[in-house]
């Protein structure tokens, strides 16, 4: 499924980047919780990306009003890459 909106990542993705993103998801995450539902992180994770320029045409306060499938894809999108710069291994690798 695709939407008008288009994740572009910053390539490479350097270390700088990795620390602005984590810093800007703490800004979209409820304070006082360690655990949060996968909606909520997914919410956080995308408008952190669209806050720092990551997603073409998308404000942080948008996110709110788009479709959830719309919200996995890209939010999807932008946490794979993070992993994929990480070495992590995905679900299901």
């Amino acid at each position: 499924m695709s939407g008008k909106h288009k994740v572009n990542m910053p390539k490479p993705f350097l270390q700088r980047h990795l620390e602005e993103f984590q810093m800007a998801m703490e800004d979209y995450l409820p304070q006082g919780r360690k655990r949060y539902v996968l909606s909520v992180y997914r919410g956080a994770a995308l408008r952190a990306a669209a806050s720092l320029g990551w997603v073409e045409g998308l404000e942080p306060e948008q996110v709110g009003n788009l479709p959830p499938a719309e919200v996995v894809r890209l939010a999807d999108e932008v946490l794979n890459t993070v992993a994929d710069v990480l070495n992590v291994a995905k679900k299901g690798s």
